[in-house]
């Protein structure tokens, strides 16, 4: 059973996406696997996915250390996350996108789009794009 989610989680992540929105990527603390830790544990209070944080200076580290935790939706699930259909994700929710590297991008649902790390800060992919989703 997942975590349940802060009685204030739309204005601490809403504060996240503020606080993040023109920084821009960088591998390891502000990547996508970063992104989706702290958007989950600004939703939770406690940080559940510390398995997608790590020191990566590129995509070959970040493949490893991928590899190494068993793929996004086993470390995902180890984590508490539930898979969801991505028709039915929700604000907050954790999506993987098809568009970015050869596993995809992992992106946090805010309804019609969804945010992802990008060269100048958080920029939005349209939900449609998602093949994955769990629920937070």
């Amino acid at each position: 059973m997942p975590t349940p989610r802060l009685p204030d989680w739309p204005q601490r992540l809403g504060a996240l996406v503020v606080q993040r929105l023109a920084v821009p990527f960088a591998w390891g603390p502000n990547d996508c696997a970063a992104w989706v830790a702290d958007a989950v544990a600004a939703q939770h209070g406690r940080d559940t996915l510390a398995a997608l944080r790590g020191p990566r200076r590129g995509w070959r580290q970040a493949l490893r250390q991928l590899r190494r935790i068993g793929g996004y939706p086993a470390a995902l699930a180890r984590a508490g996350l539930v898979a969801v259909p991505p028709a039915l994700a929700q604000r907050g929710d954790v999506v993987q996108l098809d568009h970015t590297g050869p596993r995809g991008a992992l992106a946090v649902c805010m309804g019609a789009d969804a945010l992802a790390p990008a060269a100048t800060g958080l920029a939005a992919a349209c939900m449609a794009r998602a093949v994955a989703a769990w629920r937070v």
